[in-house]
């Protein structure tokens, strides 16, 4: 594994030699480990093709890194080095890497689903030469040198200890040293903590055997062949391009993918594809695509999640190199939600054998076990977001959520991250249509309907401007899902509470018909939430119901809202107890409900319900009164309840969904809390989200009374 160290007079790279290095000097001296399996790593692969003249700059960069680890071996802060450590493995991770590292189950699967076939009568290749076998641990290593030697000195005994990997071996084993120097030396600790997230990436990027059962393995293989699918309807698209028959489609292999997961794709999910992914292959094998973004716009219940994860995973799976594939929507957390049921259906399906789930919050999403490097993972759509990544594949879901300025940085991050790759990637873009104030969504919908951009394979199913949106036949028109995974009868329900109330129809007919509409609340989805106030939770039992009390900014109105966990699914549940206006009748009628159940009271401690809490006060009660740190929790403990957790249960009143439909946050040091807006007061919003968060975060000295809901 690694070279054994030189003499510094003789250590001279010979011409000619196995270390000669184009445009890097004749007699570049080699006097460190990391930099000589660096050479030893480059050699191998260029030797088996797999670098070249344009890889140089890379290869450049992996040797200066090498050489000033190297160098400062021993000194420096442990941020430092970490730092350092860090940029060698992400350039490591940007170089062309050799196939025959994946060659085992992932290679045969790659093969079956594009076609190829793979000669397992090959020479081995200068990559896979075996490297020598690394030492056991002295009596001086560390705990991490030794648990590192350790790890080598099996990956040698598995055979994957070759020289096509040489410098990722040699740069755990120097992280591993550094982490020992820091254990126990002066620093702060955030050092040793970037030191070890150093450590964790360079491990996880190092390959491991195939660990797969027969059983899985053969279900894996025998859902990749077409099939009949169960679906059939495919209404006319508003806006789809032509498929175009001299471009090579990765369709199949993606519809294969879906099968994989259990997943059969409905007909306009296939037609998506098909037209989306049309490419031509290059001289040296890449596939390069006709379409550089890719615009789907369709109703609610469409099976978005079904289309995408597929693409994505098909996008890692193939490639041969390490691919990335990047995702978000609207917030970090619904971004979470939707790759956590991904990596659900991978767990639950045989693309596990391929597949190795990651959960760490902020980094969710799952990897190919076989290629370190090639990996599927969500991001929380920030300004600094994807800086310094090169991803094959980048999806934003639900993108009408993005104000303008966000969407635009996101571009602004994706197109430079790409370029390297250039039309070797692609962005998607898929959501329901917007509202008037998604203008980045909507600028990009224009330019999709206009057609002037050859580089955009714009979709949209949406209803005709003509036909009565509340009309089942005019359903049947455009509704991609409807006849394949839903029924009239699902949309008839939701047009029927929707007809006549003006909040719910805007709600309809931009979820349901996918139209742009002026607003139909934003911070919340009126549409989810609609959804959640469909179940009917079990009475609460005696003690587990908390209060909420919040008055309007003016003290026009106040509420008292019931808060409690439901028994059977622990789901949260809220309903109002009472909304009346004024104040003045509040305090008898808490205290008389604390009297006679003993129920806990929770207010927030900030704001125009003071006044409230202290005549509570005043008449015996005790109230709990959250921090603002509390309070900020418990706002997002309720936008998430009712969004991407979908776990909420409420009472289904006008009254509280007219204030859902007003909600709005304030953002302070990046925390956000319900807005107090005397015009669009919310105040049984936020007495639901204070009871819950209590009921869920009650005092440990506490003992909650009872209460008869």
């Amino acid at each position: 594994m690694l070279p054994e160290p030189r003499d510094e007079e003789a250590h001279q790279q010979p011409a000619g030699g196995l270390l000669m290095l184009p445009g890097l000097g004749e007699s570049a001296p080699i006097s460190h480990d990391l930099e000589d399996a660096t050479r030893i790593m480059v050699e191998a692969r260029r030797s088996a093709g797999i670098l070249s003249d344009l890889d140089d700059a890379t290869v450049a960069l992996l040797l200066a890194n090498a050489r000033k680890l190297d160098a400062s071996v021993g000194q420096g802060r442990p941020s430092g080095r970490a730092k350092l450590l860090h940029a060698m493995s992400d350039t490591l991770d940007q170089l062309p890497a050799p196939q025959e590292r994946a060659g085992g189950l992932l290679q045969r699967f790659a093969a079956a689903l594009t076609g190829s076939d793979p000669d397992d009568e090959e020479e081995p290749a200068p990559t896979d030469l075996p490297a020598p076998e690394p030492p056991e641990p002295s009596d001086n290593a560390g705990i991490q040198e030794r648990g590192v030697l350790t790890t080598l000195r099996a990956r040698h005994a598995a055979g994957l200890s070759v020289t096509g990997w040489a410098a990722h071996e040699s740069l755990a084993l120097m992280a591993s040293r550094d982490i020992d120097g820091a254990l126990h030396g002066p620093g702060a600790p955030s050092g040793f903590a970037a030191l070890a997230a150093a450590m964790a990436t360079i491990l996880e990027r190092l390959p491991r055997p195939e660990e797969t059962d027969n059983d899985t393995i053969e279900q894996l293989f025998a859902s990749l062949p077409p099939r009949p699918s169960p679906f059939t309807r495919l209404p006319p698209a508003t806006h789809h391009p032509e498929r175009d028959p001299s471009w090579e489609s990765e369709g199949e292999e993606i519809a294969a993918v879906a099968r994989a997961m259990g997943r059969d794709l409905m007909p306009w999910q296939r037609k998506a594809i098909d037209v989306a992914t049309e490419y031509r292959a290059d001289e040296r094998g890449h596939r390069r695509y006709r379409y550089g973004t890719v615009i789907i716009t369709v109703p609610r219940q469409s099976g978005k999640t079904d289309l995408m994860a597929p693409v994505q995973l098909h996008r890692i799976l193939t490639r041969g190199l390490p691919a990335t594939a990047w995702f978000t929507a609207q917030s970090g957390q619904d971004a979470r939600k939707r790759m956590l049921e991904i990596l659900e259906r991978v767990e639950n399906s045989p693309l596990r054998s391929l597949l190795t789930s990651t959960r760490s919050n902020g980094a969710e999403g799952l990897r190919v076990t076989e290629l370190p490097g090639a990996h599927l993972t969500r991001f929380s759509p920030t300004m600094k977001a994807l800086h310094g990544e090169h991803p094959h594949l980048v999806t934003l879901d639900e993108f009408w959520h993005l104000d303008k300025t966000l969407g635009d940085a996101l571009i602004g991050a994706i197109e430079p991250s790409q370029i390297t790759l250039g039309s070797r990637a692609q962005t998607w873009m898929i959501s329901t249509m917007g509202t008037h104030a998604s203008e980045f969504m909507n600028e990009w919908i224009e330019l999709g309907r206009a057609g002037t951009d050859p580089s955009i394979c714009f979709i949209e199913y949406s209803l005709a401007d003509d036909l009565d949106p509340f009309d089942p036949e005019s359903w049947k028109t455009f509704h991609p899902a409807l006849g394949n995974t839903i029924d009239i009868a699902d949309l008839a329900a939701r047009a029927e509470r929707a007809r006549d109330n003006p909040a719910r129809r805007a709600t309809f007919l931009r979820a349901y018909c996918n139209r742009l509409v002026a607003s139909d609340g934003g911070l919340i989805d009126l549409a989810l939430w609609d959804d959640l106030g469909r179940f009917e939770p079990r009475p609460p039992e005696f003690g587990d119901v908390t209060l909420g009390v919040e008055t309007a900014p003016t003290g026009s109105t106040t509420s008292v809202v019931a808060a409690w966990t439901d028994a059977e699914t622990g789901r949260p549940c809220v309903r109002i107890v009472r909304e009346m206006p004024g104040t003045r009748w509040v305090p008898g009628f808490v205290a008389d409900l604390v009297e006679r159940w003993s129920v806990p009271v929770v207010a927030d401690g900030a704001g125009p319900t003071g006044g409230i809490v202290q005549a509570l006060l005043d008449a015996g009660v005790d109230v709990r009164r959250l921090t603002m740190a509390e309070f900020g929790q418990a706002t997002e403990a309720m936008l998430a309840a009712c969004g991407p957790d979908r776990t909420l249960i409420h009472d289904g009143t006008d009254t509280l969904r007219l204030q859902a439909a007003n909600a709005v946050v304030r953002i302070s040091n990046g925390v956000r809390r319900f807005a107090r807006d005397p015009e669009r007061p919310i105040p049984a919003i936020i007495a639901g989200a204070v009871a819950m968060w209590a009921s869920e975060h009650p005092p440990a000295s506490d003992e909650l009374g009872s209460f008869i809901a």
